[in-house]
């Protein structure tokens, strides 16, 4: 609870922080104690999507209220406020502490009570120690803000740089990873970016992502306080407590690093999100239904705005409904675009292409540029490395037809109504 007695929310968002480089997703290499307790303190969301590759756009979702992309019901016409704005006109109050000025200059982050903007540091080589490090600096702040006994904010987000900023974790995180006969990491603080080259030594490939991994190790140390402290909360003054990525960064998979290309594969956009509620039946659920950061302000709108301001729905309704959510009654899918480039993820498929006119003809599986559509197998090809399109015909159609619905909607500024999907792409 806040001072006011209020619901309270902390929202922690990690730049370029991406689903697989954490233990709870599967990775079997990486050691991340705190988000492995993080995920048996709460609810994991393994199959969480963001909408874009831009952060204008992720904060859209988060702080705007934009149009839907697509609805399994005719929606109703939705309020013109956004969820700042909303908690602002209902007296709460609001706290946005960031590292990265493009985020304290965004429109909708007018919407804050206070913004505080922590220059970052300087970085030319890696830090001394995990205290030195741009990430523990930010987090250590926001954390020494979120649990002073005077704080007055019902809702804090902070908003690290994360691994969009220099990688300058202390370099014996980067040794972890090499074993005797294994090359040297780099000792470079700045991420790659642009095309691989396709001569690219594999030691130096391999070198990166140990570097990235680092990363991600130096920001488990880091989240540690964060839990420790919600716990040490009594069960009934726990705040929410949100965790999730904002973007992925590509290490190279298909053949880009980081932001050069946006192609609108999951190492983009696939990211982590931990929901700690305090709910007893939340401990240790991990739930395979597809969300997005709708579910995310929509969990925030009913977790903050007074009783009867929004009826239930976002995350915990997903999770308290899991068992409806996943039948065909009711379909799930994520939707990402960036530009021309557009993706689909369906709990059997995902699928990535290029914006089409919304008059080709859908049945017709070489229509409209088929070398622009790449499809993957769900779940098995995690690393989207075998692309079926020229062998699955029925279902590119499928997807075609659904493209088309998508960009007709979108063409007339309209949501998209998807009842049922077909068959084929949940299958």
């Amino acid at each position: 609870m806040s001072g006011s007695g209020r619901p309270r929310a902390i929202v922690l968002v990690i730049d370029r922080w991406g689903a697989p480089f954490s233990g709870p997703y599967g990775n079997t290499w990486l050691e991340t104690p705190a988000c492995n307790e993080l995920a048996n303190a709460g609810l994991l969301f393994e199959q969480a999507f963001v909408e874009g590759a831009s952060l204008s756009d992720y904060y859209m979702q988060l702080w705007g209220n934009p149009r839907p992309t697509w609805s399994d019901h005719a929606p109703a016409t939705p309020a013109d406020a956004g969820l700042l704005a909303r908690l602002s006109a209902a007296g709460a109050r609001s706290r946005l502490i960031t590292d990265d000025e493009s985020i304290s200059q965004l429109p909708l982050a007018a919407d804050f009570t206070t913004i505080e903007l922590q220059p970052p540091p300087i970085v030319r080589r890696p830090a001394r120690s995990i205290e030195r490090a741009a990430i523990a600096r930010l987090l250590a702040t926001a954390w020494a803000q979120a649990n002073s006994d005077d704080v007055e904010e019902e809702l804090i987000w902070v908003h690290s740089r994360g691994m969009a900023a220099p990688w300058d974790a202390p370099p014996e995180f980067r040794q972890q990873f090499v074993d005797e006969d294994d090359p040297e990491p780099p000792v470079a603080v700045e991420p790659p970016e642009g095309p691989v080259p396709a001569d690219s030594d594999p030691d130096l490939l391999q070198g990166w992502l140990w570097a990235y991994a680092a990363q991600v190790c130096l920001l488990d140390c880091c989240l540690q306080p964060w839990l420790e402290s919600w716990r040490a909360k009594p069960a009934g003054e726990r705040p929410l407590l949100i965790l999730m990525g904002a973007r992925g960064y590509p290490l190279g998979e298909h053949g880009y690093w980081g932001a050069a290309n946006e192609r609108l594969h999951s190492e983009l956009i696939h990211v982590p999100l931990f929901v700690l509620t305090g709910r007893p039946d939340d401990a240790r659920f991990r739930s395979q239904t597809i969300v997005q950061l709708t579910d995310v302000r929509a969990t925030l709108a009913h977790w903050l705005l007074p009783a009867g301001g929004d009826p239930p729905g976002g995350l915990l309704a997903r999770v308290d409904g899991e068992s409806a959510i996943v039948t065909d009654e009711v379909p799930r899918l994520a939707i990402s675009r960036a530009g021309e480039e557009r993706a689909i993820r369906t709990s059997a498929w995902h699928v990535c292409y290029k914006q089409q006119p919304p008059t080709y003809d859908a049945g017709d599986a070489t229509a409209g540029g088929a070398s622009d559509w790449q499809l993957y197998l769900k779940p098995d090809d995690r690393w989207e490395v075998n692309d079926v399109a020229d062998r699955c015909p029925d279902v590119l159609a499928a997807f075609r037809e659904l493209a088309q619905q998508l960009a007709a909607a979108e063409a007339q500024g309209q949501t998209a109504v998807i009842a049922k999907l077909a068959a084929e792409l949940s299958e």
